[in-house]
C-alpha cells in the first residue's frame, strides 16, 4: 500500500470512519454492502448488510435488499402507527417490501421507478410528479426526493444497527461508494448527488454499475482472477436491471502483477429492462382477462403488473414451475365483478421475454429509429425493445468482438436469458465468449461498490478509463449547420481540467446566455477544441447550460471575450465554466434543470430552439429606446403614444409580433420591466404595457430565466389594475395572465382562480355582461362602469373564462366545477369561448400541467354525452372542445370509452373536422403548429418548440 493510502486507512481507524460502504441505488431494489476497516485481514471481507424494513403492517424484518418502492398511505388506509419504524415510530410513509406489496393493491399511492425518472430528460426531474398520474389529493414527490428517501432509510437503518451510538461510525461519516448506470447523463448524476446529500450522506463518490459488477467478480475470484484473464482480452459487461440496460467494454493489458484494466466504452442510455418485461406480460394477460384494454381498474392493473414480476422470476428460474396462478381482487365495477384468476405458463413467459426482448438477430440488423411518443407509465422507454439488437448496435459502433462476458442485473438471472445472449454472440462472431460467473446478479453491484472503496484505498487494481463519453459545446454558425466544439474529450480522468485555449467565445454581459451541450459515446477521437458537425445518430443532446455574467461600468451589456473549460470532478460529475480572456474572472455554467417549463409527462413543454427571425443588438437597442420614448408621459402636441408601440416594433424587427422569436424577445423584458411604473400615466399606457408584456413573456416558460421574469410579473398582480374603471385595461389584464399562465406556479394559479371562479360559477358575471350575447356599448371607447370592474362586457367575460381555463395546475375538482358551468354556457349559446374553456378544463392531455390535475374521465364522458345531443353544425367551437375532451392520451385512467370515441370520430368527420385534429382523437400523437396555437389560444413565439413527452 502506498503511503497516502496507508494514511487514509490509519486516519479512518483512528476515529474518523471505520467502514467503507457500497450502495446500489437500483430501479427496483437497493442493496448495501460494507467493509470493516477494523478487520485485521490484509484484505478485509466484503459483507452484505441485512436491511431492517417494514414487511407488513407494524412488522419489521431484515432483508438482503430494500425494494425501491415508496408508499404514501391515505388518511384511513392503514391503522395509525402501522408505518412506524424502530428509529422513527411516527414515520407516515413506507419504503421497501411492504411499500411494494401493499402499494400494488393501491397503485395511485405507490411511487416506483424513481431512478428511471431521474434520467427522464423530458420533464423537470425536480418537480413533484410521483406517483405519476395519481389524483391531486395524493401527496406527490419529485424523483429526487423519492430517491433521497430510499437512501435516508438505508442511512437510518445502518445507524440503528451498526453505529453503536458512535457518531464516527454513522453512515454520514463512512466512505460511501454510490452506483449509477454507466449511461446516466450528467443531469441524472447531479440529481443523484443531490438525493444523497439530502439523505445526509457526506463522504461519497459515484461509480458506474457495470464496473461495480466487475469489481464484485474480481473479489469473488480471490487471488486467481488475474490467472483467468489474459493480455488483449475484451470483456463485455451486460447489465440489464429493472429499468435500464447498460453495456460496458473492459480491456485487459499485461499479465500477472503487470495486468491493467481499462474501461473502453459504455453504451448510450437505454431505459429498457425488467419493468418492460413485466408490463409486456401484464398486457398479454389483460387480453385474456377482459375484452379490451383499459377495462381493468387502476388497482387491478397495478396488482397484475406486480404479480407478473413475481411470476416471471419463478417461471424462469432453473427449477421453475410450469405454471403460476395469479389472482386479482374484483373491482366492484360494472365491467368486472368478483375476483379474477388466471394461469401464466412457463412457455408463455419464455416466448414473451425471450422472443420479445432477446430475439435472434443479425449483427448488422438496425434498431428502430428514435421517435417521439407517449409511453407506458409516462417513461420514455427505448423504442427498440430487443436488447439483442441494441447490443449488436453497441458492439458494431465500437468494433468489438468480446472474448469474455459478465452478466449483471435481475433481468439476467434466468439461465434461458443468458443462453440467448451467448447464442447471439456466437452467431455474430462464430465463437462463444467465456462466461465469467457472478455469485449474485442482484447484489453484485453493492458488493463491488464496497470493494471499489478498498481499491481506492490502495487494496487492489483499479479500472482506468476516465470519462466514458466526450462532451461538445454548441457554437453559432452562419451557414446554418449545427456545429459544436469538443470540450471534454473521451477518457479525461477524474480531477483533470481541460480548457479550450485556442478558441475564444463572445458573451453578452448582463443578459442570460445559453449553451447547447451534447455528448457522444462513439469513438470519435476528438481532442479538446475540435469543431465537428452534430448529427442525431452519434450525439445526444443534453439540457443546455446557462449563466448570466454581470459586469459594472462601461462594459455592461457589451460582448465579453471568454474561454470555456471543464473538469471531471472526483465525485464523478461534470463541472463546466467560462472565464474572461483578460483578467481572472470566472463563471460556473449550470444545467437548465428547473426552469424549462417541463412539469411532467403528458404536459407539452416548450424549450428554447432556433429562431426563424434573429434580432440583432442594434434592433434590441432601437426597441429599448422606442419603448422608453412611447411610454413617457403624454405631452400636449405629441404625435404618438404607447398605442402605436407594437406596430412600430414590428417595423423595427421587420416581422409581425407573433413571429418575434421567443428566445430573443425575452431580452425586451428587462427594459419593459423598468418601464412598468409608466403604465400608471393613463389607461392607454397600461393597456399597451400589458399587451406587449404578454407578447414578450408568452407562454410564461421555456427560457432558463423565465421564473425570475414571472416573479417580476407577479408583483404587478399584487399591485392590481391601475385603471380598473377602463374596460380595455381590464380585458388586457386577463389576456396578459392567460398568455403567461404556464409560468405561474400552483399557489399563484390558485390565487387567480379564487379571484375569477366565484362570479363565473355564480352566474353573476354572465348577468353583468348581458345574457343575450351583445357587447356592452360602454367598452367602445375604453370607458366602462366605475367601481373595480363591476361593469363587464362580453369580451371581458370571455377573457376571464379563457384565463381560468388556462390554469392547468389547479385541482381537478375545481376544473370539474368550472367545466359544468362552461358546458351550460356553451349549450345555451352564450359564446364560443365557453366551448374553448370547456375543452381546456377537461383536456385529456395537459399542455404544461400535471396529469394528476386532469379532470376525471367519468366527468368528461358526461360532458361529451351532453355535447352529442347538440347540432354541431350550429355550434361553432364544439369541434375543438370535443377534440380536447376526447384526445387519446395512451393512458387507461384518462382515455374515454372506445365506443364513445368511435361515435365522436364519426360526428367530427360529418362536420369536416381537420385531419390534424381528428388524428389527436384517434391516435397518440404530437401536436402540429396550427393545433398548438388553437389549444394555447395564441401563436407561440418562434424559437420555443413544443414536444409531447409522456
Amino acid at each position: 500500500m502506498d503511503p497516502a493510502a496507508q494514511a487514509l486507512v490509519s486516519s479512518q481507524l483512528m476515529g474518523q470512519a471505520r467502514y467503507i460502504v457500497g450502495i446500489d441505488l437500483g430501479t427496483t431494489n437497493c442493496a448495501l454492502a460494507y467493509v470493516d476497516l477494523a478487520d485485521g485481514a490484509d484484505k478485509p471481507p466484503v459483507r452484505l448488510f441485512e436491511i431492517p424494513q417494514l414487511v407488513d403492517e407494524s412488522r419489521i424484518a431484515k432483508r438482503p435488499g430494500l425494494p425501491s418502492f415508496l408508499y404514501l398511505p391515505g388518511a384511513h388506509d392503514l391503522p395509525s402507527g402501522s408505518t412506524g419504524l424502530t428509529w422513527d415510530p411516527k414515520r407516515d410513509y413506507a419504503v421497501g417490501a411492504f411499500a411494494r406489496d401493499h402499494g400494488a393493491l393501491i397503485p395511485a399511492r405507490l411511487v416506483s421507478s424513481a431512478k428511471s425518472w431521474l434520467c427522464h430528460g423530458g420533464v423537470d426531474r425536480s418537480s413533484d410528479l410521483l406517483p405519476w398520474g395519481s389524483p391531486s389529493e395524493v401527496p406527490h414527490l419529485s424523483p429526487v426526493l423519492a430517491s433521497s428517501r430510499y437512501l435516508q432509510h438505508l442511512r437510518e437503518a445502518w445507524d440503528h444497527e451498526m453505529s453503536a451510538g458512535r457518531s464516527e461510525w454513522t453512515l454520514s461519516q463512512c466512505d460511501v461508494v454510490l452506483t449509477v448506470p454507466a449511461s446516466f447523463d450528467e443531469v441524472a448524476r447531479e440529481l443523484t448527488v443531490e438525493a444523497a446529500q439530502r439523505a445526509g450522506l457526506q463522504h461519497f463518490t459515484l461509480l458506474e454499475e457495470p464496473q461495480a459488477a466487475f469489481y464484485s467478480w474480481m473479489r469473488g475470484q480471490g487471488e486467481y482472477w488475474q490467472e483467468i484473464l489474459h493480455d488483449g482480452q475484451e470483456i463485455l459487461v451486460c447489465d440489464v436491471g429493472g429499468g435500464t440496460s447498460d453495456f460496458s467494454l473492459i480491456t485487459v493489458t499485461g499479465e500477472g502483477d503487470e495486468m491493467a484494466l481499462q474501461r473502453k466504452a459504455v453504451g448510450d442510455h437505454l431505459m429498457l429492462g425488467g419493468d418492460n418485461m413485466d408490463l409486456a406480460l401484464a398486457r398479454h394477460l389483460e387480453k385474456r382477462l377482459v375484452k379490451r384494454a383499459g377495462e381493468l381498474s387502476a388497482r387491478q392493473w397495478g396488482a397484475l403488473v406486480h404479480a407478473c414480476r413475481q411470476a416471471k422470476e419463478k417461471l424462469l428460474s432453473p427449477m421453475g414451475e410450469e405454471r403460476h396462478t395469479i389472482t386479482l381482487a374484483g373491482s366492484g365495477s360494472k365491467v368486472i365483478g368478483g375476483s379474477l384468476r388466471i394461469d401464466l405458463f412457463r412457455d408463455e413467459v419464455e416466448e414473451i421475454v425471450l422472443d420479445g426482448f432477446f430475439p435472434p438477430c443479425g449483427l448488422e440488423e438496425p434498431v428502430k429509429p428514435k421517435r417521439m411518443g407517449l409511453q407506458e407509465l409516462g417513461l420514455p422507454y427505448a423504442n427498440e425493445p430487443a436488447i439483442t439488437r441494441n447490443l449488436a448496435a453497441f458492439l458494431k459502433r465500437h468494433q468489438s468482438k468480446p472474448d469474455a462476458l459478465l452478466f449483471n442485473g435481475g433481468a439476467m438471472k434466468a439461465s434461458l436469458v443468458q443462453d440467448r445472449v451467448v447464442e447471439s454472440l456466437d452467431r455474430w462472431f462464430g465463437e462463444e465468449p467465456e462466461v465469467l460467473e457472478s455469485s449474485s446478479l442482484d447484489l453484485a453491484v453493492a458488493l463491488g461498490a464496497a470493494n471499489y472503496g478498498l481499491v481506492r484505498a490502495g487494496k487492489g487494481i483499479r479500472i482506468g478509463g476516465g470519462t466514458a463519453r466526450s462532451y461538445y459545446l454548441g457554437v453559432a454558425d452562419s451557414s446554418g449547420s449545427k456545429n459544436a466544439v469538443c470540450l471534454i474529450p473521451f477518457g479525461v480522468e477524474e480531477g483533470d481540467e481541460v480548457e479550450i485555449a485556442d478558441r475564444v467565445f463572445e458573451l453578452i454581459t448582463d443578459r442570460p446566455v445559453s449553451f447547447p451541450l451534447y455528448s457522444s459515446t462513439a469513438p470519435l477521437g476528438h481532442d479538446a477544441g475540435k469543431l465537428t458537425e452534430i448529427t442525431d445518430d452519434v450525439f445526444v443532446e443534453l439540457p443546455s447550460l446557462h449563466t448570466v455574467i454581470h459586469l459594472d461600468g462601461k462594459s455592461k451589456g457589451q460582448p465579453l471575450p471568454v474561454r470555456v473549460g471543464g473538469r471531471l470532478t472526483e465525485l464523478g460529475t461534470l463541472q463546466l465554466w467560462c472565464a474572461a480572456k483578460e483578467g481572472k474572472n470566472r463563471w460556473d455554467l449550470e444545467f437548465s434543470l428547473r426552469d424549462e417549463g417541463k412539469e411532467e409527462p403528458g404536459a407539452t413543454g416548450p424549450a428554447v430552439g432556433d429562431a426563424s427571425v434573429e434580432l440583432g443588438d442594434e434592433q434590441q437597442q432601437q426597441a429599448a429606446e422606442l419603448m422608453a420614448q412611447l411610454f413617457a408621459p403624454k405631452r400636449k402636441g405629441g404625435n404618438d403614444g404607447p398605442r402605436s408601440l407594437i406596430k412600430k416594433l414590428e417595423g423595427v424587427f421587420d416581422a409581425g409580433r407573433m413571429q418575434w422569436p421567443g428566445s430573443e424577445i425575452r431580452l425586451l423584458w428587462s427594459s419593459l420591466w423598468q418601464l412598468s411604473e409608466q403604465r400608471r400615466h393613463s389607461p392607454e399606457h397600461e393597456a399597451a404595457w400589458l399587451s406587449l408584456a404578454g407578447i414578450v413573456l408568452r407562454p410564461g416558460f421555456g427560457d432558463p430565466l423565465d421564473n425570475r421574469r414571472i416573479e417580476n410579473a407577479w408583483s404587478i398582480y399584487r399591485d392590481g389594475i391601475v385603471h380598473s374603471n377602463d374596460t380595455w385595461c381590464r380585458i388586457g389584464w386577463w389576456i396578459f395572465w392567460r398568455r403567461i399562465a404556464g409560468g405561474l406556479d400552483k399557489p399563484q394559479q390558485l390565487e387567480l382562480t379564487n379571484k375569477l371562479a366565484p362570479p363565473l360559477l355564480s352566474g353573476a358575471a354572465l348577468k353583468a355582461a348581458g345574457a343575450t350575447g351583445k357587447k356592452s356599448s360602454k367598452g367602445k371607447k375604453g370607458k366602462g362602469k366605475k367601481g373595480a370592474g363591476d361593469g363587464m362586457n362580453r369580451q371581458e367575460l370571455a377573457e376571464k373564462w379563457r384565463t381560468v381555463a388556462s390554469l392547468e395546475r389547479i385541482p381537478a375538482t375545481t376544473k370539474e366545477g368550472l367545466g359544468d358551468v362552461a358546458l351550460r354556457n356553451a349549450i345555451a349559446g352564450r359564446g364560443d369561448f365557453a366551448f374553448w374553456a370547456l375543452g381546456r378544463l377537461g383536456a385529456r392531455v395537459p399542455l404544461y400541467g400535471a396529469v394528476r390535475d386532469v379532470a376525471a374521465v367519468e366527468k368528461v364522458e358526461g360532458w361529451l354525452d351532453r355535447l352529442l345531443s347538440l347540432d354541431w353544425q350550429q355550434k361553432r367551437g364544439v369541434a375543438l372542445a370535443v377534440v380536447l375532451l376526447a384526445r387519446r392520451a395512451g393512458n387507461d385512467d384518462r382515455d374515454i370509452d372506445e365506443k364513445m370515441r368511435d361515435v365522436l370520430v364519426d360526428r367530427l368527420r360529418q362536420i369536416e373536422c381537420s385531419d390534424g385534429l381528428l388524428r389527436l382523437v384517434m391516435e397518440v400523437t404530437v401536436l402540429q403548429e396550427q393545433e398548438k396555437a388553437q389549444l394555447f389560444g395564441d401563436t407561440l413565439p418562434t424559437g420555443l418548440r413544443l414536444s409531447d413527452s409522456e
